[in-house]
């Protein structure tokens, strides 16, 4: 009995003793011929807390993001552009995960330039989602995000979707033109908030500026072609 409860004693000990995971800070240079050259590779070397510093362009960009509480950052004053090359993906997909920041960033050419879906949780700031196939943004399946000063340009579905179950809350500029259905699109049991957002929504292919408003709305300028609908 006595010994039991020494070896007890000394896993306690052992186990108090071990330190932390420190966060640490991944650099990422899509222009390297070596090294931590994409965003997927970092994302494999990540530790839940950690933050990837990106330096643009970054060529035929895929990139999954599963593990809690990672920030991806472009570096310097510029937005990183992270290319996705073909279109039959997204640039940035959050799946499942939670308390994600992505910051500074142009997501481009993809099938949706990011996406967030089940049950993920964002902030996005300062993000411009150009020329993708579908949705320039994409918060889908009970995903939740905060975006401000956001930008969806010439993507070919909505500028921005909030779609099945999802709440997205909506600050500062935000911008959608040209795209080919929806400026902004709130549908299927999903909820929309502006907080002290000016929004402008223009060029769309929809026209219509609103269709069953169901959202919550405090503070903010809209013009022409935003649509928020509820289902």
């Amino acid at each position: 009995m006595r010994m039991v409860k020494t070896l007890t004693f000394l896993v306690v000990v052992t186990l108090l003793a071990c330190p932390a995971m420190a966060q640490q800070t991944l650099d990422v240079d899509c222009s390297a011929a070596e090294g931590l050259n994409t965003l997927a590779a970092a994302l494999e070397m990540a530790n839940s807390g950690d933050t990837i510093s990106i330096t643009g362009p970054c060529p035929d960009t895929k990139a999954q993001v599963t593990k809690d509480a990672l920030s991806i950052v472009g570096a310097g004053e510029e937005q990183a552009v992270l290319d996705g090359g073909d279109q039959s993906e997204p640039v940035i997909m959050v799946d499942g995960a939670r308390r994600v920041t992505i910051q500074n960033v142009k997501v481009m050419n993809g099938q949706q330039g990011l996406l967030a879906a089940k049950g993920a949780a964002v902030t996005v700031a300062n993000v411009m989602a150009q020329g993708n196939a579908e949705d320039g943004f994409s918060i889908d399946e009970g995903a939740t995000a905060r975006l401000s000063d956001c930008t969806a340009q010439d993507n070919g579905d909505d500028g921005f979707g909030v779609l099945r179950s999802s709440n997205a809350t909506f600050s500062g500029t935000i911008t959608s033109r040209g795209n080919g259905d929806d400026g902004i699109a709130v549908v299927l049991n999903a909820n929309g908030t502006f907080s002290g957002a000016q929004v402008s929504a223009t060029n769309n292919g929809q026209s219509e500026t609103f269709r069953h408003l169901k959202n919550s709305l405090c503070n903010h300028r809209l013009k022409v072609n935003l649509r928020i609908r509820g289902v």
